[in-house]
């Protein structure tokens, strides 16, 4: 399976069922004006994993999570950092 059709199934699992697909599909298509695929699923990956984390240690919804992660950019955050780091 290639990075897109990863990116695709991550979106379906964890952003679909709360209603937030589209926002994370028009985000990543803004990013692959930047960013190769790979790097965007290790972010998004990435992303999840951090809302999982947050929502079991604070007893909340992951859904609030993913919203706050969309809200505040942390998949930005994440490629932005990664591919900083592949340049250093």
């Amino acid at each position: 399976m290639g990075s897109s059709q990863w990116i695709d199934a991550i979106i379906e699992e964890e952003f679909k069922p709360c209603n937030l697909d589209d926002r994370a599909r028009t985000l990543v298509k803004s990013l692959l004006e930047r960013y190769n695929e790979r790097l965007i699923n290790d972010a998004l990956r990435k992303v999840v994993r951090q809302a999982k984390g947050l929502a079991r240690q604070e007893n909340k919804p992951i859904c609030e999570y993913l919203q706050t992660a969309l809200d505040k950019e942390w998949l930005t955050e994440f490629c932005e950092s990664y591919a900083n780091a592949m340049i250093d």
